[in-house]
């Protein structure tokens, strides 16, 4: 139907949206009564309204269109039988009349798709204090000491397609959190030294506490709270040799609770996916296997818990290449208990699965009789990047200022280890994990009020499927070009580009649904924007 389309005979299939967004802060900051230490408090409550529908081809009406009687087998007007032959052009407009429909209009995709409401409210309030607590040679010691208090409740009740998914429909949960921060300047200003010209030190820990309530005991079973609480420690060091350099490290950990609906996500599937055979470890005589497959939660998810090392340097040079700035870090990430999916379990690694309680169902004969996928806590992850970051700037006094910049990561490792003992799954440079490179490069121009950025992006090339003929995935590079002009004082300001300018064409990705990799290619090619903003002064 695409001349249909395009003669306006026919709407398009879509999706219409509407959303709200309200929030409301409070805040005060005082000066407090001894040395230079202040105070802040800020309340805040924010509140989102969504709205979406889906308008679909109606496939039942369609059929009776095509082959021209309706559902009790009466014949339809001339004008009401679509012409399967020809390009569309001559097509009846009432053969077309109603055929993208709202899904809850009726046809095979029900409720599921039908108009839906979800709400979301979140309450902060935070206080925090600051200032110094002794003077050493090199400055004066800074604490930071403060608490917060966070609400968040989602309403999935009017959102069939959520509701349709998750146990709980109006998931709540309440983050309770206390902070610490010391900085200790050793060498500073007061006393710096041939090659130290600045040395500190940064201490920094954070508690975290977040209550859920659902049914932790299983689908059906009442619901109880339960708390996942942690102190996570962070220390860093920083170090001057020259003015223009910057040396530092870091070391925290972090911490992340399980969401609520990894938690209650209800059973749904039963399906056989063909594409993803399975053999029995105990019976390996019955040969590749299509059981089925369902998806539910874990209540039984602990939060994810990960320590980084961060190792690096900033570069600001003075004299002939001033205005260049140059940031490099290197992390190596530790996790535990991270958060892995069931899918990419069965997908990459099947035999696992027979390591993972609940995950593989068997009957009384001891034959497989479903699988269920559902988040899983791996064991271990390993992941070790390089992130680096440029800026050249400069003036001219007829054409303007120029930057020149670019931002990449460098992967070398993404490794998984599902339980105690298992095999390491390498992630990195597959469809699963990170490519090897992946960087932006750009150039900008201001003048006055117009400012113009082309920007470069480029991703290298990965292993396919282990399951696909296709060894590698090539790589991938678009460019964007975006420009803006302001209208002197007036608040009036234009913006208008172009995503994937010379609508580069993606490489072909032999993948499970597609021929194409979704984390780096937009189908849509390329895309024109422009937007008018006008802002105003209040006070």
């Amino acid at each position: 139907f695409a001349n249909e389309f395009a003669a306006g005979l026919l709407n398009p299939e879509r999706n219409d949206s509407d959303q709200n967004n309200r929030r409301i802060t409070l805040g005060l900051k005082a000066e407090l009564p001894f040395r230079d230490w202040m105070g802040e408090f800020s309340a805040s409550r924010g509140k989102e309204e969504s709205w979406f529908e889906f308008h679909f081809v109606n496939r039942e009406l369609l059929a009776e269109r095509v082959a021209g009687v309706d559902a009790s087998g009466n014949p339809l007007p001339m004008d009401q039988i679509i012409n399967p032959f020809g390009d569309g052009s001559a097509q009846s407009p009432a053969a077309m009349e109603g055929l993208v429909t709202p899904a809850s209009d009726g046809g095979s995709l029900g409720a599921l798709y039908s108009s839906n409401w979800n709400f979301s409210r979140q309450d902060d309030y935070n206080l925090s204090l600051n200032g110094s607590v002794l003077d050493l040679p090199g400055g004066a010691m800074q604490l930071v000491v403060g608490g917060e208090r966070r609400t968040e409740t989602l309403d999935y009740s009017d959102d069939a397609s959520r509701s349709s998914f998750f146990l709980v429909t109006d998931p709540k949960r309440v983050v309770t959190s206390f902070f610490t921060e010391l900085g200790v300047p050793l060498v500073g200003e007061g006393n710096r030294m041939a090659g130290v010209q600045a040395l500190g030190l940064k201490f920094a820990a954070r508690s975290d506490e977040y209550s859920f309530s659902g049914p932790f005991e299983g689908p059906g079973t009442p619901y109880v709270e339960k708390t996942f609480d942690r102190v996570s420690p962070k220390v860093e060091l920083w170090w001057f040799p020259a003015q223009t350099l910057k040396l530092r490290a870091s070391w925290g950990e972090s911490f992340v609770p399980p969401e609520s609906r990894r938690l209650f996500e209800v059973e749904r599937g039963g399906s056989i996916l063909p594409w993803l055979p399975i053999r029995d470890i105990e019976n390996p005589d019955q040969g590749l296997l299509f059981p089925p497959v369902y998806n539910t939660g874990n209540p039984d998810l602990e939060p994810e818990i990960s320590k980084t090392l961060a190792i690096g340097f900033d570069w600001s040079p003075k004299g002939a290449l001033d205005g260049l700035s140059l940031r490099v870090t290197w992390f190596d990430v530790k996790f535990k208990d991270k958060f892995g999916s069931g899918y990419s379990i069965l997908s990459d690694q099947p035999e696992l699965m027979f390591e993972i309680p609940n995950m593989i169902i068997r009957d009384e004969f001891g034959n497989i009789e479903r699988v269920n996928l559902f988040t899983v806590n791996l064991a271990q992850r390993f992941s070790e990047y390089l992130d680096a970051s440029i800026r050249y700037r400069f003036d001219t006094t007829r054409w303007g200022s120029f930057t020149l910049g670019g931002d990449g990561t460098y992967t070398r490792l993404l490794r998984d280890i599902s339980f105690a003992g298992a095999d390491p799954n390498d992630l990195h440079h597959t469809p699963t994990g990170p490519e090897r490179w992946k960087a932006n490069g750009f150039v900008s121009w201001v003048q006055g009020d117009a400012a113009l950025t082309l920007t470069a992006r480029y991703s290298s090339s990965y292993a396919g499927f282990f399951y696909s003929p296709q060894e590698r995935v090539e790589n991938y590079m678009t460019w964007d070009l975006t420009g803006s002009y302001e209208f002197g004082d007036s608040g009036w300001k234009i913006y208008a580009g172009a995503r994937n300018l010379t609508d580069a064409e993606f490489p072909f990705f032999d993948g499970l649904l597609y021929p194409w990799d979704a984390r780096r290619v937009d189908t849509r090619g390329r895309i024109l924007h422009f937007e008018l903003r006008k802002s105003y002064d209040v006070f």
